[in-house]
Order: structure tokens, then sequence, then C-alpha cells
């Protein structure tokens, strides 16, 4: 499962989540937010780069450690 949002926060809750290996989790410079209550998280790529930075190829977000 992919996620891609080009204007907003992508927000993913449950009780467990898991992301398939190989998913992508892609928002244009906005928010992400992946919850498991009381379960296990396993996600695949995170992504919340701008689209600028993605295609200059930056790998990293100012405030991000």
């Amino acid at each position: 499962m992919d996620l891609y949002s080009e204007g907003g926060t992508i927000v993913v809750q449950g009780l467990s989540v898991t992301l398939a290996d190989g998913s992508l989790v892609r928002t244009d410079g906005r928010n992400i937010r992946i919850e498991a209550v009381t379960g296990s998280l396993t996600v695949g790529s995170v992504d919340a780069r701008s689209a600028d930075d993605r295609a200059d190829g930056t790998r990293t977000m100012p405030g991000v450690t």
C-alpha cells in the first residue's frame, strides 16, 4: 500500500500498523504521523520532503534528527 498527499498531513492509526516491505508514505513537505496504539509498528519508506528537495536529491530535512 502506498499513501501520497500533495497538500495535507497523512495520519495512520491503529492497534497495530503494518505497511508492507516496499510500501511508501509520502507528502510534499507536510506532516506524517503513524501510530500503533497497543501493538507493533512496521513501516516501509516514509518521505516528508518537499518536491524540490526530492528532485534535488536532498536526503534530510531541516530539524529532523
